[in-house]
């Protein structure tokens, strides 16, 4: 690439470095919002899975519910 706002080898760098910061920190910020996104769908799903089964006694699903 050939930045034309660069005038030595230095500032290049810099400019690389911290383009390269802000995407990794853009990936990062990315993954960590769908993997706490994931949890609290799995968590929903669990709880719903967890409330209409049969086996369990009603009166803990009631303290679940609360």
């Amino acid at each position: 690439y050939n930045f034309t706002i660069c005038n030595s080898n230095k500032t290049k760098k810099k400019v690389m470095n911290l383009s390269m910061l802000i995407v990794g920190f853009v990936i990062f910020s990315l993954y960590v919002f769908g993997l706490i996104y994931m949890i609290n769908v799995s968590h929903k799903e669990q709880e719903q899975d967890l409330l209409n089964d049969p086996e369990i006694p009603k009166n803990f699903k009631d303290k679940l519910s609360k």
